[in-house]
């Protein structure tokens, strides 16, 4: 299912997450980089209308990707299909296929976003990993002698505990991207 290929960093549109999350994790990790003078580059991405650009042709294989059961797919497509929006001016009525993006005040539709958007990440990386760019690596140590979690950057000599990387954050359809370099 989804939750084994991604969404850890999206902290909008989920539960017990929020923009403040997002916020909290840039900033520790920019501020211990800086601590140990080393030098970061970050990428601020704001998708425009972001909800409105999903197409529904490409969402339903995502959702087979990331394994969503036929049988719920077919009812998602369900509750797209024929779907339309009329409008009126004056004398005049125009109806209008919907046939991109999701149906914004539903409650289906952050978690459709943040799938599709998931997919769109997971296609980045894997350009940005040919690329041969670098993610920004920490470590993290859970049993600090204080007793509180500390964490360290992977470049420090004697540095032991686990090593995980940071290189995004995300916020419904805004994304922070950390590089090493410049050039990207």
């Amino acid at each position: 299912m989804i939750r084994d290929h991604g969404l850890e960093e999206q902290c909008g549109s989920l539960n017990s997450k929020g923009c403040p999350d997002a916020n909290f994790s840039l900033r520790s990790a920019l501020q211990i980089r800086r601590e140990h003078d080393i030098p970061t580059h970050v990428l601020f991405v704001d998708l425009v209308k972001a909800f409105d650009s999903v197409n529904h042709e490409f969402l339903w294989l995502v959702l087979s990707k990331y394994g969503i059961p036929r049988k719920v797919i077919h009812v998602i497509k369900r509750m797209y299909q024929d779907f339309s929006l009329l409008f009126t001016v004056g004398n005049v009525t125009e109806e209008i296929l919907y046939s991109i993006g999701v149906h914004q005040g539903d409650n289906l539709a952050p978690l459709l976003f943040n799938i599709f958007f998931q997919a769109a990440l997971d296609s980045l990386a894997r350009v940005w990993s040919s690329a041969g760019l670098s993610k920004p690596s920490f470590r993290w140590f859970p049993t600090a002698r204080s007793g509180i979690p500390q964490g360290r950057l992977l470049r420090q000599q004697r540095a032991i505990g686990h090593a995980f990387s940071f290189e995004k954050s995300l916020y419904v359809d805004i994304g922070t991207f950390l590089f090493d370099s410049r050039f990207v």
